[in-house]
């Protein structure tokens, strides 16, 4: 992680996504981004990703952001680098104008990529926790309008890696964006 190699992250790290409970992932990352070299790692693989927009780069974005999302909420800290909060904010804006995280090359990717088709819900749905601890008022799924989050997650249910696990992400989006009006 700390050296900001996203290629040497997702094949380290992958694996511990798809095989292990959520709550010892949610440990493990905690001890990980520990150290601020960690932190800088994983922002220079999501900065790399932005600028190349491929899809290899997309998963290991998603896979970095992932990491982060986990740390913020494990660790109470809600306040995320502002390239990181640009990306996932991006969506709540309309699909075609939208970051890499909702964009097509990991929309494809949920397809054939059990990793992606894991962690891709699972991090709509930890922005949208993180987004009520830290009461913001972002609504990524407004009503009557589509957003790239809803036209992700739709991705996602339509091509589930394991339906148990959209379950609950889609859960835990139902339960932090619920309508405060």
């Amino acid at each position: 992680i700390e050296n900001g190699n996203g290629n040497e992250t997702v094949q380290r790290l992958g694996p511990m996504f798809l095989g292990t409970n959520v709550d010892v992932q949610e440990s493990l990352v905690l001890d990980l981004c520990k150290s601020e070299k960690a932190e800088n790692g994983l922002q220079k693989i999501v900065e790399n990703a932005i600028k190349k927009g491929t899809s290899l780069a997309s998963i290991e974005g998603l896979v970095s952001i992932h990491l982060v999302l986990l740390n913020a909420v494990g660790s109470g800290k809600h306040e995320l680098n502002p390239s990181i909060e640009k990306v996932l904010s991006a969506g709540v804006v309309n699909p075609q104008k939208t970051s890499f995280l909702y964009g097509k090359p990991l929309m494809e990717a949920v397809k054939s990529n059990s990793l992606v088709a894991q962690l891709l819900p699972r991090t709509i749905g930890l922005y949208a926790k993180l987004l009520t601890k830290k009461e913001s008022h972002v609504v990524l799924f407004p009503p009557s309008k589509e957003s790239a989050a809803s036209r992700t997650l739709a991705v996602c249910l339509a091509h589930p890696s394991d339906v148990d696990d959209v379950l609950s992400s889609l859960q835990t989006i139902m339960t932090y964006q619920q309508d405060t009006d």
